[in-house]
This record gives structure tokens, C-alpha cells and sequence, in this order.
């Protein structure tokens, strides 16, 4: 089904990017069954460190959480992690965080 769209433009919006931006990223503790999970995860986080933006997110370092820390810490990115004091204490915080 074809749709005709009008795209208006909008004034709030840069009308070019910034270089870089922080990217808040919310995902899940556990990969899922799904091998599609990890491998979108990396997508995504490939996209956003070939474009330079830094990733702020859970800071664990299991799950899809550690997949995305992971892969962008491979690729030379910036990542950031905000975790709970009580998950530090059981020892869930990736350890090669950039802060």
C-alpha cells in the first residue's frame, strides 16, 4: 500500500546534527533465547559509535547490557555506566567502563 506523506519542517530541529551525542540506552539483563537479540544489540551499537556518540546505560556487565558494553568498548567507544551501589556490591558492574 502506497501512502503520500508530507513531511513538514520542523524549527526544534537542527538542520544539521551535532557531531556527537549521549545516547541513554535501556535493554535487558538477559540475552533472551533469541540469538537475533545480541546480534541487533551490536548493530546498534555500531551505528551509534561510527557516528562518535557516547553510550550512557545500565552499567552491568551480563546480559544484552554487557553485549552492548562490550562490543563498544572493542570498537573504541565511549560508555558509561549508571548502576545501582547494591548491584556493584554483587559484583554485576562491568568492569572496562570508560566511567
Amino acid at each position: 500500500m502506497d501512502m503520500d506523506l508530507a513531511i513538514l519542517p520542523s524549527p526544534s530541529l537542527a538542520a544539521t546534527p551535532p557531531k556527537s551525542l549521549s545516547v541513554c540506552i535501556f535493554c535487558g539483563a538477559a540475552a533472551g533465547k533469541k540469538n537475533v537479540f545480541v546480534e541487533q544489540t551490536r548493530a546498534a551499537v555500531r551505528f551509534l559509535v561510527s557516528r562518535g556518540h557516547r553510550i550512557i546505560y545500565g552499567g552491568a556487565k551480563n546480559g544484552l547490557m554487557g553485549v552492548m558494553a562490550d562490543e563498544a568498548i572493542s570498537l573504541g567507544g565511549t560508555v558509561v555506566g549508571v548502576i545501582p551501589r547494591v548491584l556493584v556490591s554483587k559484583e554485576l558492574l562491568h568492569k572496562g567502563l570508560s566511567a
